[in-house]
């Protein structure tokens, strides 16, 4: 309980301290006039990006799910979306778990088999956005001196064969390794055994080229989605800039803050839109926008979602008793 509230504690810090660098100091009535002045068009088109952003996550979740069975991809589309809904308003980011519990009751499995899948899913996610960033960052100017952009690259280039070399002996030494754990028990024990078989499923996965398909075309819908907030907001940046702030936005989302990545998400688009030229007030302005972008759809089609599961915020402690 202490340990909870502790890290509770620390998010709440963090969220704060986002807020007051993003907001600090800026101008409220040209705030409030960027508001108005959103091309709304853009704005709902980057919220149904959002929603495709989802779909494209439960299309690509069906894959990793075959070895159980077929499910359709909008019944789990619903449990994906109620998760990510949960991530938005709860703390401890509980969105994965909530995420199995749900869709198992549309699909009619229970909820706990599916989370090894989730788990690798997500580990998918990881090693597909670093690969996205590495060759994203071969072909794209950032602002940075030449110096400073080799070292990047060369640094990411590095950390990518170092993950190849890390998944090879990985997989070389995955009979030890599944040895090992057996002898482990208790709650971690259990984590790490089903991490690792959900690697062993992924060196075993089927449709391998549409994982990889779908993994980069989630991150370029993304990028999408801020390509729309910039659109919405007249910002003069280029197509390929959107995706900087996506790259910014997905790192500072991985650091722990309060439900919703408050804050930490704002600071982090509002330093990244300064080093790309762009004044305070209506950086601040597109992140407190381009975060509803993401938070309105998401919250209320997967409340609804929510509660169709006949889901209870009640549940939600034996949910994470069990985690």
């Amino acid at each position: 309980m202490k340990h909870k509230v502790l890290r509770l504690s620390l998010s709440i810090i963090l969220s704060l301290a986002g807020l007051f660098f993003a907001f600090r100091g800026i101008q409220w009535t040209q705030f409030l006039e960027e508001l108005r002045s959103v091309n709304l068009l853009w704005y709902v088109g980057g919220m149904f990006g959002m929603i495709a952003v989802l779909l494209i996550r439960a299309a690509r979740w069906r894959i990793f799910l075959l070895p159980m069975g077929k499910f359709r991809t909008y019944d789990l589309f619903k449990g994906t979306i109620a998760g990510f809904f949960t991530n938005y308003v709860l703390p401890f980011r509980m969105g994965e778990v909530v995420r199995a519990y749900v869709s198992g009751r549309f699909v009619k499995t229970k909820g706990t088999l599916l989370l090894p899948s989730i788990i690798i899913e997500r580990f998918t996610d990881g090693v597909s956005f670093f690969l996205f960033v590495v060759v994203f960052s071969l072909f794209v100017d950032l602002p940075l001196t030449d110096k400073q952009l080799l070292i990047v690259r060369v640094g990411l280039v590095a950390l990518l064969a170092a993950f190849a070399i890390v998944l090879f002996l990985y997989y070389r030494l995955r009979h030890r390794i599944s040895g090992y754990l057996e002898k482990k028990t208790g709650r971690i024990g259990n984590f790490l055994e089903d991490l690792h078989h959900g690697m062993l499923a992924l060196f075993d996965v089927r449709q391998p080229l549409k994982i990889i398909f779908y993994s980069f075309f989630l991150w370029f819908v993304t990028g999408l989605t801020y390509w729309a907030g910039i659109q919405a907001m007249h910002i003069e940046l280029s197509f390929i800039q959107s995706f900087i702030l996506m790259v910014t936005a997905m790192i500072a989302i991985a650091i722990p803050a309060a439900p919703g990545f408050v804050g930490t998400f704002h600071a982090a688009m509002v330093a990244a839109l300064i080093l790309l030229g762009i004044d305070k007030n209506t950086a601040a302005s597109y992140a407190f926008l381009q975060h509803l972008i993401g938070l309105i759809p998401i919250c209320s089609v997967g409340f609804v979602y929510f509660l169709r599961a006949n889901m209870h915020f009640r549940d939600l402690r034996t949910m994470n008793d069990e985690r």
